[in-house]
């Protein structure tokens, strides 16, 4: 399968490309398999939120479903697919008035979760309104760049206060093997679908969790930590700078589980 693109449901011709290339919007990353998502709700509530904040006006939920399902006509059912909220006329916006946008889909391959233990590095570091999946992304790729320069796999911010908040482009869920809980540290970060999904899993099968402020000091306190995002379900840590952590695949394998028990949701509507 090759990539392709669509906007409002057609292949974009030279100036709805422009248009889409000005780098402002906001996105979602989902992983699709038989015409279906695992938080499909999550995704759509997602890109209604952040287009209300950023353009001033909702999305139909019905309308990105169906320029998914389109897109999505090429394929077996099976792909990876980026949805992205861009501006129909940049000007608008920046004349301080409300923009009806377009959307934007980007259809690659399906992806498989990476389960290789990764090497973080700490740095103080926060993305521009983090609870919004935008598209300012430099800064991301730049920490990932410093950190494999440093010899690690990529980078793990902290805030000014040095609390935890997430990896480039992942949550990280903190394991007390004493309390046998998990933790999600409480810091300005994206709330990342897979980690809704693991919440809802987390409930529905009694698993305990908290959410709380983590230093950096404190890591040495937990005895695993997985990263998770839109591919990674349980993606082991296996250190963050001198704090090594243990991967333990009973842990690993109840957040497989907590994932895995959310239910698939069909994309086309009605």
């Amino acid at each position: 399968m090759k990539q392709y693109i669509e906007i409002d449901g057609r292949l974009p011709d030279d100036e709805s490309m422009s248009q889409a290339l000005v780098g402002y919007g906001h996105f979602t990353y989902m992983q699709v398999r038989s015409h279906a998502v695992r938080g499909l709700d999550l995704h759509l509530e997602r890109l209604e939120s952040g287009t209300r904040e950023l353009f001033g006006s909702g999305l139909d939920h019905d309308r990105v479903r169906h320029y998914i399902h389109c897109a999505l006509r090429r394929t077996s059912g099976d792909a990876s697919v980026r949805v992205q909220v861009v501006p129909a006329d940049p000007s608008v916006l920046m004349s301080g008035a409300n923009d009806e946008p377009r959307v934007m889909v980007m259809v690659r391959p399906p992806a498989e979760p990476d389960y290789t233990p990764q090497r973080l590095r700490s740095v103080e570091y926060e993305r521009p309104m983090p609870h919004i999946k935008h598209l300012d992304t430099m800064g991301l790729i730049h920490q990932t760049r410093l950190a494999r320069q440093a010899g690690y796999d990529d980078a793990l911010f902290t805030d000014a206060a040095g609390r935890v908040s997430e990896a480039t482009v992942a949550n990280i869920v903190l394991y007390d093997e004493a309390e046998e809980a998990f933790t999600w540290p409480d810091a300005p970060a994206l709330p990342g679908i897979m980690r809704g999904l693991l919440r809802r899993g987390m409930t529905r099968l009694d698993v305990p969790v908290r959410d709380r402020p983590v230093h950096r000091s404190e890591l040495e306190n937990y005895s695993s930590a997985f990263l998770t995002n839109s591919i990674n379900d349980a993606q082991p840590v296996a250190s963050v700078d001198d704090v090594s952590f243990t991967v333990r695949e009973p842990v690993q394998a109840l957040l497989r589980k907590c994932h895995e028990s959310n239910r698939w949701q069909t994309i086309k509507s009605g």
